[in-house]
């Protein structure tokens, strides 16, 4: 249960900013030893905000005070209904997560390109129509959840996103994958339940692939290059368009290391 702030009872922060948050939201945020995407609290270091999370408040838009903490790197707004994300994110330049995920969000600020330290950005729950050009900027970035959005393309410049390990992509309604998908990171790709009809020969690039989730979508061949990702452990294809012929072709060419499910 939330705190309420009353009259009779006033628990100032110590931090400005977050007293204006507060007492505009009419509840108290607590500091915390650490966060969840599921906490309500704030955690500091050196008498400066790090960390805020406003989890299922039901706010309809992003808090600009949040602007003001220059030292965040953790902020989560989880579960809430926010559907704009102010270009001034970019401000919170050393922010490394970046929770965004169950809101009504359905397009994205070009400036989220400058936050050059994020390594974890959850955008998955939304309504997100495409992924910005400049999201290809984020080198520094590891992990990217996206899925359960109205994604229909990748931009070109993922390839960008070179140290990328993990990416969910999965629930959308993205149909192709560009030819620029190569990222020399990349353990872990999850594309299952779109529209994809043909993928990539550039794929077969991504040679750090342990798993790969391709099931529900529209495919009806498999490029060659694929079965050259050496370390490759899980394969799905379950739920394409594959004809007799082409399953046992895959299951021909697929190493005895990788477990397939066609």
């Amino acid at each position: 249960m939330n705190s309420k702030i009353t009259d009779e009872s006033r628990s100032l922060t110590g931090f400005p900013p977050l007293d204006s948050l507060s007492h505009r939201l009419g509840l108290r945020i607590p500091q915390v030893k650490s966060l969840t995407y599921t906490s309500l609290g704030f955690t500091a270091y050196q008498d400066r905000i790090t960390g805020l999370s406003l989890y299922g408040l039901g706010l309809l838009e992003f808090p600009r005070e949040i602007f003001d903490f220059t030292a965040l790197t953790h902020l989560f707004l989880h579960a809430n209904q926010i559907s704009q994300i102010p270009s001034e994110i970019s401000r919170l330049t050393d922010l490394t997560l970046l929770d965004l995920s169950g809101n009504k969000i359905s397009v994205l600020p070009s400036s989220i390109g400058h936050m050059r330290n994020l390594r974890k950005l959850h955008l998955q729950n939304n309504s997100i129509l495409e992924l910005p050009a400049e999201i290809g900027d984020l080198g520094s970035l590891v992990e990217l959840k996206a899925f359960l959005n109205l994604l229909t393309s990748i931009p070109p410049t993922v390839a960008g996103m070179v140290n990328l390990r993990v990416a969910w992509l999965n629930k959308n309604k993205i149909r192709s994958i560009p030819e620029s998908f190569v990222l020399q990171s990349l353990e872990e790709l999850y594309l299952n339940n779109n529209e994809i009809f043909s993928l990539p020969r550039s794929l077969g690039s991504c040679q750090m692939l342990k798993i790969l989730h391709l099931s529900s979508n529209s495919l009806q061949e498999i490029p060659n290059d694929l079965f050259s990702i050496r370390g490759l452990q899980i394969l799905d294809l379950r739920g394409n368009n594959f004809n007799s012929d082409t399953k046992m072709q895959i299951q021909s060419k697929i190493s005895p290391n990788t477990k397939l499910k066609v």
